[in-house]
């Protein structure tokens, strides 16, 4: 998955449409984001939040993949990660939230809620 003009490409060549502030990263063989975050990444970047996400392993090798989306005026923040641990396929390992910067984190919402929270401020903001 090579990126193009800075997009990068999602689950079945579905384009991702915002910028990885972790910079470019090999996605693992086998491996492409799941859908739901890269709808979570479209939907935060279209509001203008900043995103990102990070592919990794864990001791055994097996991948797993962080997205982080957050508004920059609000500083509100919501970090997902999806694991392949005993499964071999991503799903959903765990979902934090922060309200504003330096406030504590907390168990997040669903990534669907996260999203209609995204177009929530998003809407406030305009």
């Amino acid at each position: 998955m090579e990126p193009r003009q800075g997009l990068m490409e999602g689950p079945a060549g579905e384009e991702i449409m915002t910028h990885n502030q972790f910079g470019t990263q090999e996605v693992p063989a086998g491996f492409a984001l799941p859908k739901a975050a890269v709808k979570l990444l479209n939907t935060a970047a279209l509001a203008r939040w900043s995103t990102g996400w990070q592919w990794s392993a864990d001791n055994s090798d097996n991948p797993f993949v962080t997205i982080h989306v957050a508004d920059p005026e609000t500083r509100e923040y919501f970090k997902y990660t999806w694991h392949s641990r005993g499964t071999g396929a991503l799903r959903l390992f765990s979902k934090i939230r922060q309200a504003q910067a330096g406030a504590p984190w907390v168990d997040a919402p669903s990534v669907k809620a996260a999203e209609f929270r995204v177009r929530e401020v998003a809407a406030k903001n305009s």
